[in-house]
């Protein structure tokens, strides 16, 4: 095609591609000012028939298109004065249409909208003549099943091509002709990396991004350094992208204005500085790299952090909950930090996930949970926290599920009575800990929706309660490694969502006399080390069912 004639095309693709078995085949594009214009609505209504009769459309949706008015037909939409079809929408409403796209829609000269999205049949490749359609704005395919490999697309303003299983690779010259590109979004599916981003070090593009959204592209090792002329960008999401290299200081001298800041799953390494500058509500995810130093705070913008996964070390800073007082989600489980859990957090009155979990935190939980009503995740696991469980956590609140996991701690004390304030918890994990106390009656009366109930290898002593037959929900009941005593309750051979074969699992599992379970395995289960609730051999459970009921007590 000669430069005057790609000069001249003025096309708009919106790929909406959102399923992971769409790609694209090379679109050749044509110039419009070369183009016919269309002669009669004849040449259009039979661009139409022809898709029709290479469909299967068992729930009749085109039923309506016969006749020579084809404006009139469901889901065709034209121009008032001309009769030119400009749209046409034919996404899923619970119906799925069956075939392919044909090469006749590149005679509805005028379409400017096409929408197949979510009918998951419509397979095949695209026409390498689509790029005929010199006024096309909205292509939209998603959740179908379209193949083909990816080709050089030329005049982009907007190329957003989510969850799909793209081949090959991508160059500068791929770009070359895209000065106008704004928004570029190509999102693999996180498994399998199969498109590679083979740009120069020295490549300056001639666009200027303010959206950018790369998953599961090869873009790695190094920082792409292309990125140092984009300037406007208030979105950067570069992830699971193989890059292992430190982020260069010009790329925090931007001064960008984020929104989205996600180099997630990458190995990344080197600090993070705090004078990155965002907008309203950002989303921050720096998570599963290498990122080392102490842990940084953003301004005050910031509602979702996430820095788990890294090598963060030293305290969490104490004004922590001062500097961004909207967090609704932090999660800066797995790293090095340690200290106390700063009394600031009690400041976040957004919040609605706090997980801490294996770091080396020390100190108490803080009685500060009256004031986070709304949190409903609250994980601190494997640190080294000591003291009570604080009544105030019984203040979470009774609407949302609640997930609460403080196990492999040092916590001491009793389970307090303020947790029955909880009726919504689906998670309470306090095991390996040193609590101590009977086991409250009033968890299987006030936790109808308890699905995991884990209390092993604390001090606990006492029988069990039969009302912990209450919980039909539960799916793991772990008890394992306590003081208890007694008979294990019958009933809880009853609690369904428990069940497997036990025969297969724990041959070696057997009741002693006094209805205590122990353990015939020569290797300790640990993790979940659920064991026969009976055995009907001791005659001490209610025969094979109850046997077939699994928990963990000892």
């Amino acid at each position: 095609m000669a430069t005057s004639a790609q000069t001249s095309v003025q096309l708009l693709l919106l790929l909406m591609l959102s399923s992971r078995f769409l790609s694209l085949e090379t679109v050749i594009l044509v110039s419009c000012a070369s183009s016919h214009n269309a002669s009669c609505l004849e040449t259009e209504r039979k661009a139409l028939l022809n898709f029709k009769q290479g469909l299967l459309d068992p729930s009749h949706r085109l039923s309506s298109w016969v006749g020579r008015d084809c404006c009139n037909w469901a889901g065709v939409t034209c121009n008032n004065k001309t009769g030119h079809v400009v749209m046409l929408d034919l996404r899923n409403d619970s119906n799925q249409l069956r075939g392919g796209v044909p090469g006749e829609f590149a005679d509805l000269h005028l379409i400017q909208h096409i929408d197949l999205s979510e009918n998951s049949f419509i397979n095949g490749k695209l026409p390498r003549n689509l790029g005929k359609l010199c006024h096309l704005r909205v292509l939209d395919l998603s959740f179908n099943k379209i193949s083909a490999s990816l080709g050089q697309l030329s005049s982009l303003v907007v190329l957003d091509i989510k969850y799909n299983q793209w081949e090959g690779v991508i160059t500068e010259a791929h770009f070359s002709n895209l000065t106008s590109l704004k928004e570029l979004s190509i999102v693999q599916s996180y498994s399998n990396i199969t498109l590679v981003f083979n740009v120069s070090s020295e490549w300056i593009p001639t666009f200027k991004l303010e959206y950018l959204n790369l998953k599961s592209c090869l873009v790695g090792p190094k920082f792409p350094m292309w990125l140092s002329n984009q300037n406007e960008l208030n979105y950067v999401a570069i992830w699971h992208a193989n890059i292992s290299d430190t982020i260069p200081d010009w790329f925090w001298k931007l001064d960008l204005f984020l929104d989205v800041l996600d180099f997630s799953y990458n190995q990344l390494n080197g600090t993070i500085p705090n004078t990155i500058k965002f907008g309203p509500n950002a989303i921050v995810f720096l998570n599963y790299n290498r990122f080392t130093g102490p842990l940084p705070v953003f301004s005050s913008n910031v509602t979702s952090f996430h820095l788990d996964n890294n090598f963060f070390s030293g305290p969490i800073p104490e004004d922590f909950g001062e500097r961004m007082p909207m967090l609704s989600d932090v999660d800066i489980s797995f790293n090095s930090l340690a200290g106390s859990i700063p009394l600031s957090i009690g400041n976040l009155s957004n919040l609605l996930t706090l997980v801490l979990a294996n770091n080396q935190l020390t100190g108490k939980i803080p009685d500060f949970w009256s004031s986070l009503t709304e949190v409903y995740v609250i994980n601190v696991a494997n640190n080294n926290l000591t003291g009570e469980i604080p009544n105030s956590l019984g203040n979470l609140g009774s609407v949302s599920p609640i997930f609460l996991t403080l196990s492999n701690n040092q916590l001491s004390g009793e389970i307090p009575s303020a947790l029955k304030n909880c009726t919504e918890i689906t998670t309470l994990d306090l095991g390996d800990n040193k609590l101590s106390g009977s086991i409250p009656a009033w968890i299987g009366e006030r936790f109808p929706s308890l699905l995991i109930l884990r209390l092993r290898s604390n001090l606990f002593h006492g029988s069990i309660p039969s009302q912990l037959c209450n919980l039909s929900s539960l799916h793991i009941l772990d008890l394992a490694h306590n003081n208890l005593s007694g008979s294990i309750p019958p009933c809880l051979g009853n609690l369904s969502g428990i069940s497997f074969d036990a025969e297969n699992r724990h041959e070696g599992c057997t009741l002693e006399s006094g209805g205590r379970l122990r353990e015939g395995l020569e290797r300790e289960m640990e993790g979940c080390a659920l064991l026969a609730a009976g055995d009907e051999r001791t005659g001490t459970t209610e025969g094979e069912e109850a046997r077939r009921h699994m928990f963990c007590v000892e």
